[in-house]
């Protein structure tokens, strides 16, 4: 992770030179086409962004074999692990701009103000119990409970990461001086690069869960579930 937020934070110093020299010969191409224009340019309210985590109820589901749910992840594939239950949650990231701009007489030239809105979370988040062990017994039971840490784990984690999302992108796009460009190509733009570059880059951040989900996992955790019950967990593990 170290390793990555190093490189990341070289490409992004170099994307914004890049952007703010852009900006600049835009800026001035803008004056010297209208120089009203310019000044109106001004009046646009900041950019914004806005991060708005997605929290929805755990779904359940306790119709498939343990067989189906050990290869429903590569969280477990190692052929030496028993699986007695599983939960995942599905990484979901979204963004959408809104847009106020204003366009010079000639239709040549626009300057916007951008209010972009990025959604993310786990949605679905789902908690399977094998089949093998019915509804309201103690195997199930302990199972289910075991299972809901790595439903509380996705939640938690998306809502850690919200702070440093919010932080990167504000970093990246709010500014009190608008965007400028040809006309019909700033919302373009902006929701490109969040498409193509920053939502990439939260769906890694969603994706770093699963080294905490392993840390549940424990040889100890496992012992525990399977000496629970009067060892009947334990009786189906030998199996």
């Amino acid at each position: 992770m170290t390793r990555y937020w190093q490189a990341y934070v070289v490409k992004k110093s170099h994307w914004r030179r890049l952007a703010s020299i852009q900006m600049a010969a835009v800026a001035l191409a803008l004056a010297q086409q209208n120089p009203a224009l310019a000044d109106e340019c001004n009046k646009l309210p900041p950019s914004s962004v806005s991060v708005r985590l997605l929290e929805s109820d755990i779904q359940t589901n306790y119709q498939r074999s343990t067989a189906v749910l050990k290869g429903m992840s590569d969280r477990y594939a190692d052929p030496r692990i028993t699986l007695l239950g599983l939960t995942l949650g599905k990484a979901t990231a979204s963004a959408r701009v809104a847009t106020q701009l204003l366009r010079d007489p000639t239709g040549r030239w626009e300057c916007a103000s951008h209010q972009a809105q990025v959604e993310i979370g786990y949605q679905p988040i789902t908690l399977y119990v094998g089949r093998e062990f019915p509804e309201g017994s103690c195997a199930f039971k302990e199972i289910y409970q075991h299972e809901l840490r790595h439903a509380q784990t996705y939640r938690d984690h998306a809502r850690a990461i919200v702070p440093e999302i919010e932080a990167t992108l504000r970093e990246r796009f709010v500014s009190e001086e608008p965007t400028r460009g040809p006309s019909g190509s700033t919302q373009a733009r902006i929701q490109s690069e969040l498409n193509d570059r920053w939502l990439p880059y939260i769906r890694r951040l969603l994706s770093a869960v699963e080294s905490q989900q392993r840390d549940i996992d424990t040889p100890e955790e496992y012992e525990k579930v399977s000496k629970a019950c009067n060892g009947d967990i334990q009786r189906f593990m030998r199996r």
